[in-house]
């Protein structure tokens, strides 16, 4: 005889009611779940107390009665619905995005630390157009945004 156990999925703020072998596999429980969520078992994540492989049994996941399982996934539609989506508009925020960055200095958050905090004493200075190469002491006179102290190190990696 068959042990059975009564569990809930979870998905997308609904509860779905199964009832499984204790001894099937993942595989077999997402091919189930696949029927009642229209989430395909190649696009499906089951989570309790951690994600649960396709070659373990619910009885290795230590699921019993009244466990709650989360399903992680996407219904193809929903898929083909976001790629559609963003197939057109995507070139286009890219332009827009790297024509419209703002310079450090004019950035809001930027101007709120340097109103509050004013500019450290050792800062040093930048040159406007001038390049400089990656320093190989710390560079030192900067604050974050809460007003502390930090300095920086660049480690050159080969």
């Amino acid at each position: 005889p068959r042990e059975m156990v009564s569990f809930r999925v979870s998905f997308v703020k609904q509860l779905h009611n199964v009832t499984f072998d204790l001894d099937d596999v993942i595989r077999n429980l997402k091919s189930h779940v696949a029927e009642l969520t229209n989430v395909p078992p190649q696009m499906q994540k089951l989570m309790f107390k951690g994600l649960l492989r396709d070659d373990q049994t619910l009885r290795e996941c230590r699921i019993t009665s009244g466990t709650k399982v989360m399903l992680i996934g996407s219904t193809i539609s929903d898929v083909i619905s976001v790629n559609t989506k963003n197939t057109g508009k995507e070139s286009e925020s890219v332009a827009a995005s790297s024509s419209a960055r703002e310079a450090l200095c004019e950035q809001t958050a930027h101007n709120k630390v340097l109103d509050k905090h004013k500019v450290p004493p050792d800062c040093p200075p930048g040159i406007l157009g001038i390049n400089e190469s990656l320093p190989h002491i710390p560079v030192s006179g900067m604050i974050n945004k809460h007003g502390e102290r930090v300095r920086l190190t660049f480690k050159l990696e080969l």
